[in-house]
């Protein structure tokens, strides 16, 4: 039986489709970058022509003579992908040479079946790739912050160290028997860091280690905290932790000295606003831990123009991140949706036949985004709309995925109030009860709707809902 087939065909296009691929980028150049060597060829290609792939050694001298290569064959714009740190100084040569460097993730050059992969056939593929415009650099923030993002990184590293420091002091504890850790929290707070100064210097005597305790740990009783004080002593190991104690000294010194440079490149930054204009801080702010030289809301209110920390779950921490990542400047995302999908916030939508397989989001190392999770969790916690929102997710769905969409929702706000300008308002739960309620409504009549009007019940129904709807929303004041 043959079936009637409603297929319409589609309208023609206005642009016809060709054969053979377009150039949109004919003087351009492909680069290949490992630790000794640049892989160079540059274009255009000819028919029938073996491309030239020219070797240049990654030096400073070897930098200047491909600059003076690739202004010869007059390249205009150059791709390469991102490896390790060796990227860094040939990006920053070329863009001081007006070469318009890309800089281009490896996940967007894989290689493909078929193709011969080596160091001079990466260089003309990633070149060829470019010729038809199919690289998209990745965002790479102006100098000073690239600096200012180097420094937060290797103050990120110190601070794991000096963690690391702290464990092994407390191993050397737990070796001699004091259990420092089963009377205090951390052991380098005050009175950690008091006991074990102590016995560095030769103090052996439990009563005189909790008298150095801070009046809120010997609240304990000192019944139970003498006998965790009370220890077998070894010369050798005391030699081990005081060369942990001095290491782990000598990383906070360091912390403090990039914490100052750090400082001093945000005070070079652009300023947007006066400091006194700035609003009184939220009771819950605190940024003491970050151990900064100064008061470091005043200078974020400067540079954005606008006191994030309001914002539930924002604090010090996060715009310290964001200003090391981004900068200042958001334009390099034409809207929030960019914003959030570069930070891996998004979720990646994988459908076919009709059939949604997955939206997850994608794995990422963006230090940025980990800090909006971070924040997400703190708003949990909060009596606003956003930890209201998230407490729902993580009943509905799993507070993994809440995690994810409150963070996403966080810098969608962020990017919006820095980009456009909108005024920071923080939503209470009375705010967010009522358009739940008024969500309910909606729905509640838009099932209604279904059902057949032929009972004269029904539409009264629908009526009184409205009315009702209508009145309470709008003498409620917003």
């Amino acid at each position: 039986m043959a079936t009637e087939c409603n297929a319409k065909p589609e309208k023609a296009q206005a642009v016809r489709f060709s054969k053979s691929l377009e150039i949109s980028n004919p003087h351009c150049a492909g680069l290949d970058l490992h630790k000794a060597t640049i892989w160079a060829c540059a274009g255009p290609f000819k028919d029938g022509v073996a491309p030239e792939v020219v070797t240049f050694p990654t030096h400073t001298e070897g930098l200047n003579e491909l600059v003076a290569y690739l202004k010869q064959k007059k390249v205009t714009s150059v791709a390469m992908e991102s490896t390790g740190i060796y990227w860094m100084m040939p990006y920053l040569t070329l863009l001081d040479a007006n070469l318009d460097p890309l800089l281009v993730n490896p996940a967007d050059v894989k290689n493909i079946k078929g193709r011969p992969k080596s160091d001079r056939a990466d260089s003309v593929w990633i070149c060829r790739l470019h010729s038809y415009g199919f690289l998209s650099g990745s965002f790479i923030p102006p100098p000073t912050i690239l600096t200012l993002r180097s420094l937060c990184g290797t103050r990120n590293k110190l601070i794991v160290e000096s963690g690391s420091a702290i464990q092994r002091m407390n191993n050397e504890l737990v070796k001699m028997n004091i259990r420092l850790d089963m009377v205090v929290s951390d052991i380098k707070g005050k009175s950690g860091s008091l006991v074990t100064e102590a016995i560095i210097r030769g103090e052996r005597s439990p009563e005189a280690l909790y008298n150095l305790l801070v009046t809120q740990v010997q609240k304990k009783g000192k019944d139970k905290i003498i006998p965790y004080l009370t220890g077998r002593y070894d010369e050798h190991i005391i030699f081990t932790l005081e060369t942990w104690h001095s290491h782990q000294k000598s990383i906070e010194r360091n912390i403090e000295r990039v914490n100052e440079r750090i400082f001093q490149l945000m005070q070079s930054l652009p300023k947007k606003a006066s400091a006194s204009d700035m609003p009184p801080p939220k009771k819950s702010y605190n940024e003491k831990p970050l151990n900064f030289p100064q008061p470091l809301r005043p200078l974020f209110y400067e540079i954005y123009g606008t006191d994030l920390t309001q914002l539930p779950g924002v604090g010090a921490d996060l715009l310290v991140t964001l200003v090391s990542t981004v900068g200042n400047d958001l334009s390099a995302w034409p809207d929030s949706s960019h914003f959030v999908s570069w930070l891996g916030l998004a979720p990646v939508n994988q459908e076919s036949a009709g059939y949604r397989k997955s939206g997850k989001s994608k794995r990422t190392k963006n230090l940025l985004a980990n800090a909006f999770k971070i924040s997400a969790m703190t708003a949990r916690n909060t009596t606003t709309y956003l930890g209201q929102t998230a407490r729902r997710l993580s009943n509905r769905i799993t507070p993994k995925k809440a995690k994810v969409a409150i963070a996403r929702k966080l810098a969608e706000i962020v990017y919006n109030t820095i980009r456009h300008g909108m005024p920071v308002h923080v939503k209470t739960v009375e705010e967010y009860e009522r358009k739940r309620k008024k969500r309910e409504i909606q729905h509640f009549v838009k099932n209604l709707e279904k059902f057949s009007v032929g009972d004269e019940f029904i539409p009264e129904v629908i009526e009184e809902i409205q009315r009702r709807h209508a009145r309470l929303y709008t003498t409620v004041v917003i």
